[in-house]
Parts: C-alpha cells; sequence; structure tokens
C-alpha cells in the first residue's frame, strides 16, 4: 500500500517500550491536559469496518508489562502479523519477503497492526476495563468536530480529547483555515488563543 501506517505502529511501540512514555496521534487535541491515573488506557468503540475495537491513537501502558512484550513481539516477527491481513495480501507479503530477505512493513494494509493486533492482545490480557469509549468525553471524527454547531450537541465541559482522524478532514471537505461556527474545532482553537 506504500503506507507509513505500520512504521508509525511499530515506532509508537518501541518509543512506549523503551521510555515508558504516553502516544498520542497528531491529530489529537488535549481539551484539558491527559492525566489518567490508570497505569492502562486506550480508546475504543465502534468502527465502521472493524466493528468493536482499539484505537491506537492514544496508548498508555507500562513499558515492563505483558502486553508491551507481546506488542513488540509482532515487529520482532512479523510474519504473526499475517493473520490480519486477507490472504491474497499475505501470499504477496510472504513472497515478497522470501525474494528481498525482508519484511517490507510499508506493504502491510493501514489498521493490520494499530486496530486488529491491539484488540486481540487487550482482549487476551483482560484489559477491556481501560478501554475508553464514551463520546461525550473522548469526540472522533472530523464529521463531529469540524461540522457547524457540532458544539450544541455536546457538554463542552466534560470533553476530554478531539480525534480529528486526518484523513476525514480531508474527505469531509473541511477548511482548517475555516472553521465552522458553532463548532468544537472553532472552541478548540479559541481555548487554543488561536
Amino acid at each position: 500500500t506504500g503506507s507509513y501506517a505500520t512504521f508509525a505502529d511499530w515506532f509508537r511501540i518501541e518509543m512506549i517500550a523503551r521510555t515508558g512514555k504516553v502516544w498520542l496521534d497528531t491529530d489529537i487535541a488535549l481539551m484539558r491536559p491527559f492525566d489518567s491515573p490508570e497505569t492502562y488506557f486506550f480508546l475504543g468503540g465502534p468502527h465502521r469496518n472493524y466493528g468493536e475495537m482499539v484505537n491506537n491513537c492514544v496508548l498508555k501502558y507500562p513499558p515492563d508489562s505483558d502486553l508491551a512484550r507481546a506488542l513488540c513481539g509482532y515487529f520482532a516477527h512479523p510474519a504473526r502479523l499475517l493473520r490480519f491481513v486477507p490472504w491474497h495480501s499475505a501470499v504477496r507479503l510472504t513472497l515478497r519477503r522470501a525474494l528481498s530477505g525482508h519484511w517490507a512493513l510499508s506493504r502491510f494494509r493501514w489498521g493490520a497492526f494499530g486496530m486488529a493486533v491491539l484488540k486481540r492482545e487487550t482482549a487476551r490480557l483482560n484489559l477491556g476495563a481501560y478501554v475508553h469509549h464514551d463520546p461525550a468525553r473522548f469526540i472522533e471524527g472530523a464529521e463531529n468536530i469540524m461540522a457547524a454547531n457540532s458544539a450544541a450537541t455536546v457538554d463542552p465541559a466534560r470533553i476530554e480529547m478531539l480525534h480529528f482522524i486526518t484523513s476525514g478532514v480531508r474527505r469531509q471537505g473541511f477548511d482548517p483555515a475555516r472553521p465552522e461556527p458553532g463548532s468544537l474545532y472553532e472552541l478548540a482553537l479559541r481555548r487554543y488563543g488561536l
């Protein structure tokens, strides 16, 4: 696919394993400081293509945890990722590996790691209680953030994060230079003094 998504997944997993820091995607806007006292923290909920999922846009977990070791293991042995891609892609990836001698992470489709693996491992390790889905606190999708009057549909005092999902901004045709009146985006810009 030529995507940087799998490399970005690998980078965030390695970063947490080495530093113990929290990962936030660049298309997340915090509406208040992120100071969750929980040892683990993930965002999740329904996804139009993946059903119930665990998103890797916000990751917090101990660097020495079973989860950290399990996630790093997928990149130590990328063949384990093949179960999360369509069979025809798995065949192509395996052939490419046999011919080149290395795994082409850019050929794994978006979501193969972030959605599928994280969902599997949080379930396997009984971490479901740390997967947060509260549309009043964690708002996802450009259409829910940048649309006119979107701020009227929620209590702005409860909002902790806005996850724009950058591809949705382009797909929906929103102009970041011109916030829609009454949008959560306009509210966020004001809060940041922009």
